[in-house]
């Protein structure tokens, strides 16, 4: 993208495989608009919340290539992006699948954060719906089928947070001179994810004498 917007972007579901295809792609589209990398000003990346590895992994590759060209980075926000894929001045709401039975939840108006995004439990996200419903109405954006939603809210067909929304928040925000350094660009996780305890311990390894 430049000044006026996205020019050229790619998407795919590549499963578990990320990494190496990406590399590829971004090759290839760089090569299909007769750009190298060494031409890109920024580096803009979708810091989460998210799948764990998925946005290590786009982290990672920003900050690499940052470093490598000397460039500065731009870290967007998966449910911002989300929200600006909708360019709507209504309030909406926008959830993405979590861990088993939770989702990521962000409010917005006109494209702008009215609420701290937070993981909620599925019950907790049809409280607020039924809470946004009695405000007078809104609009749900989500790739889940929130089928059973409370009068006055309207979900609208929705997959995932575009690229090419990515690279027009990225774009403002370099106008606006919002850039940062390479290793400050980190993931937005929201959720802490836990690791489990064994269920056997570890045995201790048997002193060894002199």
């Amino acid at each position: 993208a430049d000044q006026d917007g996205p020019f050229a972007d790619w998407s795919a579901d590549l499963g578990n495989a990320v990494a190496g295809p990406m590399l590829a792609s971004l090759r290839s589209l760089l090569e299909s608009t007769g750009r190298s990398v060494q031409d890109v000003d920024v580096f803009a990346a979708c810091v989460g919340p998210g799948s764990f590895t998925g946005v290590k992994i786009a982290v990672t590759l920003a900050k690499t290539l940052a470093h490598a060209t000397g460039a500065p980075t731009v870290g967007v926000g998966s449910l911002e992006a989300m929200a600006g894929d909708v360019r709507s001045t209504a309030r909406l709401i926008c959830l993405l699948p979590a861990k088993t039975g939770h989702v990521y939840m962000g409010l917005f108006e006109g494209g702008v954060p009215v609420a701290e995004e937070r993981m909620v439990t599925n019950e907790e996200a049809m409280q607020v719906l039924a809470e946004q419903a009695a405000r007078g109405g809104a609009l749900v954006a989500s790739p889940m089928d929130w089928s059973e939603l409370p009068s006055g809210l309207e979900q609208i067909g929705f997959s995932y947070p575009s690229a090419a929304s990515v690279a027009r928040i990225a774009v403002k925000r370099v106008a606006e001179g919002r850039t940062t350094l390479p290793q400050a660009l980190v993931p937005r996780y929201v959720a802490l994810y836990s690791i489990t305890q064994p269920k056997k311990p570890f045995s201790r390894r048997p002193e060894v004498g002199p």
